[in-house]
């Protein structure tokens, strides 16, 4: 900035003034720039946890029953194994296959067999121990796995309560 000593003092004065201004205003831009970057990129990191989330629960849950699926039944049981050699305590692994389930589906479709399913992983949710992993295991099987459970206590465990 050239300031011509022949205007005085005052100009000078004057001319700085609006350099400041405008400075003062350049900044309160730049402040409100960064806000709003700061906001989308704060909305777009929750939208993709969001999004890995449901992710995660569509690649380890049942669809129809809601129940664990086989990936992370055999993850549980991988670990359910490896705990067992480390500490000695057994653990049991009930197979339950549901009667009839073919002739249901053959004779009144899919829909019908569907609706028999769901019942039954309701009732294993709501009676399971905290410990254990009802989960659903191919087309027809739901296998509750229960840890420290020796296998003689399993038909106990999957008696109705």
């Amino acid at each position: 900035m050239r300031i011509n000593h022949a205007q005085g003092k005052g100009n000078a004065d004057v001319n700085a003034s609006k350099i400041m201004n405008w400075i003062m205003g350049f900044l309160a831009l730049l402040t409100v720039i960064s806000t709003i970057t700061s906001l989308y990129v704060a909305g777009t990191v929750a939208e993709r946890r969001r999004v890995e989330r449901k992710l995660r629960r569509l690649a380890t849950t049942d669809p129809l029953t809601g129940l664990p699926n086989y990936r992370c039944l055999m993850s549980s049981l991988k670990k359910e194994v490896a705990r067992s050699q480390r500490t000695g305590r057994p653990f049991s692994v009930l197979l339950l296959d549901l009667d009839n389930l073919k002739q249901i589906n053959d004779r009144h479709g899919h829909l019908a067999g569907n609706r028999a399913i769901c019942p039954v992983a309701e009732a294993l949710r709501a009676h399971s121990r905290m410990a254990d992993t009802p989960a659903r295991f191919g087309r027809h099987g739901v296998v509750p796995r229960t840890p420290r459970a020796p296998s003689a206590a399993a038909p106990t465990l999957a008696a109705p309560r």
